[in-house]
């Protein structure tokens, strides 16, 4: 199985509008400073990591009662 696609809201910068990074072959992250490179990374560890719990720190405007969702499609 691969993962094909990540969804990500709520996360750090990314608010309530998410955002969707697909993943092809090649996958490279290209922007300015503090656009959520590093956000993108720090979700798929998130998602990678078997459900372990996250700090507020990782909510987006540190409001933990807007639930953080990260989707992998395989």
């Amino acid at each position: 199985m691969r993962l094909c696609e990540l969804k990500v809201k709520n996360f750090c910068c990314i608010g309530k509008q998410g955002l969707t990074v697909r993943i092809d072959e090649i996958v490279v992250l290209i922007g300015s400073n503090n656009v959520g490179k590093s956000t993108v990374l720090k979700a798929y560890e998130a998602f990678a990591s078997s459900g372990d719990p996250l700090s507020i720190d990782y909510y987006h405007n540190y409001d933990d009662k807007t639930p953080i969702e990260i989707i992998g499609t395989f």
